[in-house]
């Protein structure tokens, strides 16, 4: 029994190392205290990171508040001022660009003063170039007052047709330079009234002239005042032979055209004598584009023979206008297969040329004029041109010309009528200087030979 009972005292300190060795019990005092820290900072640590969401939030978002409210009023001053910069453009497109240089410039300068800093180097810029605007035009002008003082010194009786015509557009060509340049007058409001509008010339233009431009208004029969004078009128025929007309608008003239004999039988043209320009001949004759191609003769019917593309009247007729591009369009409309005819290059440079010459030199200056002409077709004719497989086409024996020209009052008024034939002495050569009265024909004779009635003119 003293055995069995010593067996159990050895076997149970065993079983206490054991425990001692392999865990820790559950009552130590070191682990309890560490689970007691470990809840303890926990709990502060949750409590730290509420309390300073609570206190970082509100003040992220508050400072994103201003933030955006910043950005907001940055964006609506930009847009204030963008508004204002429209005011600004607005007001120097209704006022500034119809006004001269120096207007031009003040405006620039007032405004790239006010405008903010994202438009100042614009109006600087702009200011800049008007100030090259300026001196370039007053260089101008000192040329042309040179080039205008230097065909004054020419005695007037012995200026030609185109020194008259130069000194005409060197004159308008100042004052427009004067007006581009100058102050407005005192007295004057900066906009400027709806007649003044009206009344401006505008600009020049070089370009050239396209070819649906060349359709204008028509002659105006009223153009001198007082009685009208309408286009002439083809007086019924007996036998019928000419039954087709048209009658073509063309910038400051009108064509009294027959379809069927294929030729103008009457130009019409007005002629503001105030208002020529010396403009360049043009690029050649092109075929009318209001006509069938077999309503009109082209360049086959003066290829290869002794006839020029006469014109009825010079283009320099037809060369004016409140502007040096309206005088182009007239220009150009000249050289229609519409209103040339086949016409002796003789005749078309000597007599013919001449008698325009000394027309024109009757309405250059403060003058206004009518002037018809056209060509006469004897039955049976005299002569015929008839291309390889064309039609014949008759030549005109003569071409005929009136003018009705009043000074700038409307005051006095000459008529004078000529016929010039195209027969042998006409184109034998060169003549030695016109002299217009062994042309010269009564109106009646020329209504006579053409069929035609002129109205109003006796």
């Amino acid at each position: 029994m003293a055995d069995a009972g010593g067996t159990n005292d050895a076997t149970e300190p065993a079983k206490q190392t054991s425990d001692t060795l392999g865990g820790s019990s559950p009552s130590d005092p070191s682990l309890e205290r560490m689970r007691i820290r470990y809840g303890f900072y926990k709990v502060l640590a949750g409590s730290t990171l509420v309390g300073a969401l609570g206190v970082l939030v509100p003040g992220a978002i508050e400072f994103w508040q201003v933030f955006f409210d910043n950005k907001r009023q940055e964006l609506e001053l930009r847009i204030t001022q963008a508004q204002q910069q429209r005011e600004y453009v607005k007001e120097f497109l209704d006022t500034a660009l119809i006004q001269d240089i120096e207007h031009r410039l003040r405006f620039a300068q007032y405004f790239s003063k006010v405008s903010t800093t994202d438009f100042k180097d614009g109006w600087n810029e702009l200011y800049t170039d008007l100030q090259g605007i300026r001196n370039t035009i007053r260089s101008e002008i000192h040329v042309r007052e040179g080039e205008l003082r230097r065909l004054l010194a020419v005695e007037e009786k012995s200026r030609s047709v185109e020194q008259q015509v130069e000194i005409a557009q060197l004159k308008r060509e100042l004052e427009w330079r004067y007006r581009e340049v100058g102050y407005v007058e005192r007295g004057r409001s900066v906009v400027p009234s709806r007649q003044e509008e009206a009344s401006d010339t505008g600009g020049s233009g070089n370009e050239r002239v396209p070819i649906s431009f060349l359709i204008g208004g028509g002659y105006d029969p009223s153009f001198l005042g007082g009685l009208s004078i309408p286009v002439p009128k083809l007086a019924d025929s007996a036998d019928g032979s000419v039954s087709r007309l048209k009658l073509l608008l063309r910038p400051h003239h009108s064509i009294l055209y027959s379809l069927e004999q294929r030729a103008a039988l009457a130009v019409a043209v007005n002629v503001d004598g105030a208002k020529l320009f010396l403009v360049r001949r043009g690029t050649g004759f092109i075929a009318d584009p209001t006509l069938a191609p077999s309503e009109q003769i082209g360049e086959a019917y003066y290829r290869g023979n002794d006839y020029d593309r006469g014109q009825l009247l010079s283009r320099r007729f037809f060369s004016w206008g409140e502007t040096e591009r309206e005088a182009r369009i007239g220009n150009d409309s000249a050289f229609l297969y519409s209103q040339v005819d086949l016409m002796h290059r003789n005749l078309n440079r000597d007599e013919w040329a001449q008698l325009e010459q000394h027309v024109l030199r009757q309405i250059i200056g403060e003058k206004r004029a009518i002037v018809f002409a056209g060509p006469v077709f004897q039955q049976p004719p005299q002569a015929v041109v008839a291309p390889q497989g064309l039609e014949p086409r008759p030549v005109p024996s003569a071409f005929w010309m009136i003018t009705i020209v009043i000074d700038a009052e409307g005051r006095q008024r000459s008529i004078h009528s000529f016929i010039v034939p195209q027969n042998a002495d006409t184109i034998a050569g060169p003549i030695d200087g016109l002299q217009p009265d062994k042309f010269r024909t009564p109106v009646k004779q020329i209504e006579a030979a053409t069929g035609l009635t002129f109205l109003g003119i006796r």
